[in-house]
């Protein structure tokens, strides 16, 4: 049995042989089926981003329970599940903690499910717990034909806000635009995207959720409305930051900086448990569904992690272990 290591050698992945995980107190064991593919696991293996202490990348996993640790009570053996994983889900097992789980109903496939936990769960962070959005409020996704990105679109709208986003071609702009958000067109220069936002959505923007960071921050600082949040997902642009501090000031701006893996155990499960109490429904009913670009087999995924680099895919890649 092998699992997907990461190459510290070569920045790459590797085949090797896996020992099969033991089942802790707390814990459950999936035989995983697909594991979802995300930008964190390429920034692992290029070496931008913490490795995996196991060596093993991957966030997210859907599959059947196999084993049951002790004191864990609300789950059985056999049962459909996806699961929010810290690392290890490019194996063909994995132990999470059972606080981390979501049940997978007959209406969901297992494509479905290992592309959402991970998504929903960012996207409840960060537009909910800490940008605190409202129904009725303007809403601005950068990355909106992404794997995440999709679903924070579709959690916005589903819960009643307006949503916004970017793209850098026609099928992502048909994507986004499928999913009910305006497309705002722009050059991806910082010069012209706050001048862009104004013409699209004059109001200003209630919240934006940027991956972007680097000369991109001053810009959207200047979109947002009075009283709005600017969250800091990602830096793709740099991470080093110059902008006025003026409107942060006479507008009562706030900025957060949001990731979900630094989030405790604990606080993990909380999120888990609002995903399944506010949003997991919708999920089985179609309303919030991703669109899954590409699946590959183990041995394939070197070209995942390329495609994810050159940000030509748009929606959700998986790797196949059944």
């Amino acid at each position: 049995m092998d699992a997907i290591y990461r190459d510290e050698s070569s920045c790459g992945l590797i085949m090797r042989p896996y020992t099969m995980p033991l089942c802790l107190a707390g814990q459950v064991r999936i035989r995983v089926t697909y594991t979802g593919i995300n930008r964190a696991d390429v920034l692992q293996c290029d070496g931008g981003y913490p490795p995996p202490i196991s060596g093993i990348c991957g966030l997210e996993v859907s599959g059947i329970i196999d084993a049951v640790g002790e004191g864990v009570h609300d789950w059985v053996i056999g049962q459909h599940v996806c699961a929010l994983l810290l690392e290890g889900g490019y194996a063909p097992y994995v132990t999470v903690d059972a606080r981390h789980l979501l049940a997978v109903g007959d209406a969901m496939s297992a494509k479905i499910a290992a592309s959402l936990v991970e998504a929903l769960a960012t996207s409840w962070l960060a537009l909910c717990d800490v940008g605190k959005m409202c129904a009725g409020e303007h809403v601005l996704i950068h990355g909106g034909s992404s794997g995440v990105g999709m679903i924070a679109l579709q959690v916005a709208r589903y819960l009643g806000a307006h949503t916004y986003t970017m793209a850098s071609s026609e099928a992502k702009d048909d994507l986004c635009r499928s999913l009910g958000a305006t497309v705002i067109p722009w050059d991806r220069t910082p010069e012209t995207l706050a001048q862009q936002i104004k013409t699209h959505a004059p109001q200003g923007l209630d919240i934006v959720w940027d991956i972007l960071g680097g000369a991109y921050v001053g810009a959207h600082l200047k979109a947002l409305a009075y009283g709005g949040r600017l969250l800091s997902v990602a830096c793709m642009d740099g991470a080093q930051v110059q902008c006025s501090m003026g409107g942060l000031l006479m507008k009562n701006l706030t900025w957060h900086g949001v990731t979900l893996r630094s989030q405790s155990d604990d606080r993990k499960a909380e999120i888990i448990a609002a995903v399944r109490d506010y949003l997991w429904d919708a999920c089985h009913e179609g309303i919030i569904a991703p669109h899954i670009y590409k699946v590959v087999p183990p041995y394939e995924v070197m070209h995942a992690h390329e495609l994810m680099r050159r940000r030509t895919h748009y929606g959700k890649m998986l790797i196949d272990w059944s």
